[in-house]
């Protein structure tokens, strides 16, 4: 006898939907198709969903008050809180409630919740908060989701003199350095062979995803 199926809901907050957008890239295999391998039914993406409006908010509903099994609560990006705690910069549409009061609902009923993206936080203090010196500087460095990000920041007689920030994009989408060697992006596209009546070949944008999912808008 096969198991219950896992349910799963997925909904975006504060962030871009680059998560999907990768996801969405995978050839072999699709999305859905490994959803349904492992064992997991969607009950509803906003981007990949068909319903919508008063639908939508009909299958959010029934998860919140447990009408409809939730084991799985997916939330992509960051719970925005603002203005003042309220959550009302990002209000569900249709519902007059916003996403932060709705998440707080449906985490209750969920089995398990998962945080996505690099941008996923609820609330908590991201940074610690200290005096300007008068002057000095400072160096700030992670490894991204998309590669490396560097902040660089000087202080000047109480004021920030300079600030530079060094993106994983940067990196990616470089030109030739002083060298000549090609950036992360020229390399993976020198060699590839595309038919030359396609006006816009999807291997390309394959490819330009696979380093960043929001450039692709810029590249077609």
């Amino acid at each position: 006898m096969m198991a219950d199926r896992l349910n799963l809901l997925w909904l975006q907050s504060g962030g871009c939907g680059g998560c999907t957008l990768s996801l969405l890239n995978a050839e072999q295999p699709q999305l859905l198709e490994r959803l349904d391998q492992a064992g997991i039914r969607l009950l509803w993406h906003p981007s990949l969903s068909q319903a919508s409006g008063s639908e939508a908010l009909d299958i959010l509903a029934a998860c919140a008050v447990g009408r409809e099994r939730l084991d799985l609560l997916c939330v992509e990006g960051s719970v925005m809180t603002g203005p003042h705690g309220s959550g009302r910069f990002h209000m569900l549409s249709g519902s007059g409630r916003p996403m932060m009061s709705w998440l707080l609902d449906l985490a209750g009923r969920a089995r398990h919740v998962l945080a996505v993206g690099s941008c996923a936080a609820f609330g908590e203090p991201w940074c610690h908060h200290a005096e300007l010196p008068d002057s000095g500087s400072g160096v700030g460095l992670v490894e991204a989701a998309r590669g490396a990000l560097g902040h660089w920041l000087n202080v000047c007689h109480g004021r920030i003199e300079n600030y530079q920030i060094i993106a994983p994009t940067t990196w990616n989408f470089s030109p030739r350095d002083a060298a000549g060697i090609p950036g992360a992006l020229e390399q993976a596209l020198a060699g590839m062979e595309i038919d030359a009546n396609d006006a816009m070949p999807v291997a390309v944008q394959h490819v330009v995803r696979s380093f960043d999912p929001c450039m692709v808008c810029t590249v077609h």
